[in-house]
């Protein structure tokens, strides 16, 4: 299956309410010591401000008047040090497919859309933050040709102590 991927309109906010809420349900039970279910996953202010910003864009695949996924891509300045290269790039803040529309291409027209938008704005990279729990979109994204350049690590000290 594939849809239409367009801009995102005020008039989808339903639609995407529901996306984000089906991201965040996944989410909290993937992470629940990072996750919470929450029922207002998307206000109309954020919505407004996510399509008025120049520094954002946000994609929805569309097909039989549905919305079948969603990505929203923002362009962010390196943190200033020193020690940092300059640097400006693509980053994708939210990517989400609905359950029943995985695996049909979706997803990489999504990103594909992300991917010349920010090309357009003359960036030569995206990035983004995945879950390691999360092995399926992390073989997606490798799959696009993404690679890992940081690893977060916690350290759960209270079980830590208890071992001690």
């Amino acid at each position: 299956m594939t849809g239409q991927i367009r801009d995102a309109r005020i008039s989808d906010f339903d639609e995407l309410c529901a996306l984000f809420a089906e991201e965040n349900q996944f989410h909290a039970s993937l992470v629940p010591a990072y996750i919470k279910l929450t029922r207002q996953v998307l206000t109309k202010e954020e919505l407004r401000e996510f399509l008025t910003e120049d520094t954002n864009r946000l994609f929805v695949c569309a097909a039989d008047d549905a919305l079948l996924g969603a990505v929203l891509v923002s362009l962010k300045d390196g943190q200033r040090a020193r020690w940092r290269q300059p640097r400006r790039t693509g980053y994708i803040e939210d990517l989400i497919v609905t359950a029943t529309a995985q695996g049909q291409g979706i997803g990489r027209q999504l990103m594909q859309a992300a991917r010349d938008w920010v090309l357009s704005q003359g960036i030569q990279s995206i990035e983004l933050h995945v879950w390691e729990a999360n092995i399926g979109a992390c073989r997606f994204y490798e799959s696009l040709g993404l690679t890992s350049v940081q690893r977060r690590m916690s350290w759960k000290l209270q079980a830590e102590a208890r071992r001690m």
